[in-house]
């Protein structure tokens, strides 16, 4: 079944799927428009769809860094400017990821977090024979 869709709406999608929402949140914020045309509700379906259409399905949009990404990086280049002899650049040994740590440490912050909570989870308690 083919949906009416003006090409001020495309547009719209292609904007909005440069600037990095998701294929919902877009839906959302172009749902009065193609409403007005159909009659229908737009779905993340009927966005992934004009999206195929367009040859823009298997592309990644340019994405910004998320808040929390920011702040982290933040603070390693404060901690490097204090002691920079105390840290260094290099790849963690279990994500591969080129990070700033310690001189000391070969994996990140987020995989030595992700490893405690894997031991915790297994640990049943004390042996009981």
């Amino acid at each position: 079944m083919s949906h009416k869709m003006p090409d001020e709406l495309r547009q719209k999608l292609y904007d909005y799927r440069q600037e990095g929402y998701s294929a919902k949140e877009i839906a959302q914020l172009c749902n009065a428009d193609y409403r007005r045309y159909n009659r229908k509700d737009m779905t993340r379906n009927v966005v992934i769809g004009q999206w195929n259409r367009m040859g823009l399905a298997w592309t990644k949009p340019n994405r910004l860094p998320s808040l929390k990404q920011s702040v982290e990086d933040i603070q390693v280049a404060k901690a490097v400017a204090k002691e920079p002899n105390k840290y260094r650049e290099r790849k963690c040994l279990k994500c591969g990821k080129v990070k700033v740590m310690l001189k000391q440490h070969f994996r990140c912050e987020s995989c030595k977090h992700n490893d405690n909570d894997e031991v915790r989870s297994c640990w049943s308690g004390p042996f009981t024979w």
